[in-house]
C-alpha cells in the first residue's frame, strides 16, 4: 500500500496517494500499539521475589513482625521491647550479648546523630532483633552463594518446615534475587516463599513466609 502511494505521488495522483497513506496509517497504528502493549506485558509478567514494605508506624511494624515470625510468643516480646525504646533496647542488648550477627553497636553509631530519625531507627532495630533470633536473614547485595546458603539454612521457618535447598540449582555467579526466586519455585508446592523486606537500600532482608491463599 505504501509503495503504491509513492507511485501515485510520482504520477501526480495526489488525492489517491493521500488516501492510500491515510489507509496505511490507520491499518498500521493499531498493529504497532498492539505489539508494543504485548511487549510491555511480557516485561511486566517476568517473575520476581515479592516485596513487603517496611512500615513506619509501631502498629504496622508489629503486624509485619507477627507475619514474619508466625506470631512466635518469645520473639514478639523482644519485638515489643525493641519498639518501645529502640536506643535503650540496643544498649541493653550490647551489654547482655556483646557479639551478635546483626551488630547493635554499629546501628547505634550510624544513627546516633540522627535524633529526628527515630521512626527509621525503630524499624531497623526491629529487623535486627528478629534477624538475631534467626527469623530473617540480612544480605549485602554482593554476598556470595556460600554466605547466602549459610544464612538461609539458619532461618527458623526453613528449619521448622524442613524446606529443602537444592544447592546444585543455584549458580555460583548468580545473585540474591536470582537465588531467592529459584528457591521460591522449589518451595511453591510446599506452600512457602521468600520475600524481601523493602528498606530502600542496597541490602536485602529476606524472610520465609507462607504463600497467601486468598
Amino acid at each position: 500500500m505504501l509503495w503504491g502511494s509513492i507511485s501515485m505521488f510520482k504520477n501526480d495522483e495526489y488525492i489517491k496517494g493521500s488516501i492510500c497513506v491515510l489507509g496505511a496509517l490507520l491499518f498500521g497504528i493499531p498493529i504497532f500499539i498492539g505489539w508494543f502493549s504485548k511487549s510491555n506485558s511480557i516485561k511486566e509478567d517476568k517473575p520476581s521475589v515479592p516485596r513487603l514494605p517496611l512500615p513506619a508506624t509501631k502498629e504496622e511494624l508489629i503486624k509485619l513482625a507477627k507475619h514474619i515470625t508466625g506470631e512466635d510468643k518469645e520473639i514478639m516480646k523482644v519485638v515489643l521491647r525493641s519498639l518501645e525504646n529502640p536506643k535503650t533496647f540496643c544498649q541493653m542488648e550490647i551489654k547482655t550479648v556483646p557479639e551478635q550477627l546483626y551488630d547493635y553497636q554499629d546501628l547505634l553509631f550510624d544513627w546516633y546523630e540522627e535524633e529526628d530519625n527515630n521512626t527509621n531507627l525503630q524499624s531497623i532495630v526491629m529487623l535486627f532483633a528478629i534477624g538475631n533470633a534467626n527469623f530473617i536473614a540480612g544480605f549485602d547485595w554482593k554476598d556470595d552463594l556460600e554466605t547466602f546458603l549459610w544464612k538461609m539454612r539458619d532461618i527458623k521457618c526453613l528449619q521448622q518446615h524442613h524446606l529443602p535447598i537444592d544447592d546444585a540449582s543455584l549458580a555460583a555467579d548468580g545473585n540474591i534475587s536470582q537465588w531467592c526466586l529459584l528457591l521460591n519455585e522449589q518451595w511453591k508446592p510446599l506452600g512457602f516463599q521468600n520475600v524481601f523486606i523493602d528498606t530502600d537500600s542496597d541490602e536485602y532482608w529476606v524472610a520465609i513466609v507462607p504463600i497467601a491463599t486468598d
